[in-house]
């Protein structure tokens, strides 16, 4: 008879054990939550017809109390993922305005490239946001990153176009003062010498290649002009 009651008490202990290890688990931070519970009330339902001796209205409340802080846990994590979600969709507003921003009003291109590029890996790392709302988001930087390309693109063909303006305008410079260069009417041409060149420096900017091709012929076609000027005053 002693022995058929022990095996009936090591049947609770079993079932204390397993009680016990629920709460170190919940308690730890080990488990999930959700599948915490779903132990502790499999347990719970046992525990009316399981075949045990022992105090089982005292695990019972314990399965309560496991079961009601599951539930307290649960709540937790959902309420930290909510914060994480509302965070990382923050972050993500944030760089969508810093996108806008650079679309609408930068002018430093290639530090504004860069940076479009940087924001496009650091979005990748921001995790938590729902497909909706990142397809929205994206939606709106991808846009903006658009809208500073067309922008930029317009400016530089506009460069070009201004650049080929300042070309063709100091080539007329540039063929005056050749044909001036051989004059021998010294005072007059001298004048007008100077006035190309003030007009030349008061000219828009080619491009770098253009512009020291045709400064090197402006400037040898005015040297030519007063060297000789100065060889016929120095006779």
């Amino acid at each position: 008879a002693d022995a058929g009651l022990q095996f009936y008490r090591r049947r609770y202990e079993d079932l204390a054990a397993e009680v016990g290890l629920l709460e170190k688990r919940l308690e730890a931070g080990s488990s999930d939550p959700a599948s915490t519970r779903t132990a502790a009330k499999a347990l719970q339902d046992q525990l009316p017809t399981v075949a045990a001796i022992g105090d089982l209205a005292s695990l019972g409340e314990r399965l309560t109390g496991v079961i009601a802080a599951a539930d307290a846990r649960d709540d937790q994590a959902k309420a930290e993922r909510d914060q994480a979600r509302l965070a990382a969709v923050a972050a993500k507003e944030s760089l969508v305005a810093e996108a806008k921003q650079i679309a609408e009003s930068a002018t430093q291109w290639k530090n504004a490239g860069d940076r479009l590029r940087a924001i496009v890996e650091e979005w990748k790392t921001i995790k938590g946001v729902d497909r909706r709302t990142d397809d929205a988001l994206w939606k709106q930087f991808a846009a903006a990153r658009d809208a500073f390309g067309k922008r930029r693109g317009q400016h530089f063909a506009q460069l070009d176009s201004d650049r080929d303006a300042a070309k063709v305008q100091k080539e007329k410079l540039l063929k005056r003062a050749q044909e001036l260069s051989t004059s021998s009417d010294w005072r007059d041409t001298a004048n007008a010498m100077r006035d190309l060149m003030t007009e030349w420096k008061a000219a828009p900017r080619g491009s770098r290649e253009a512009e020291d091709e045709l400064w090197t012929q402006f400037r040898a076609a005015q040297d030519a002009f007063f060297a000789r000027r100065s060889e016929v005053f120095a006779e």
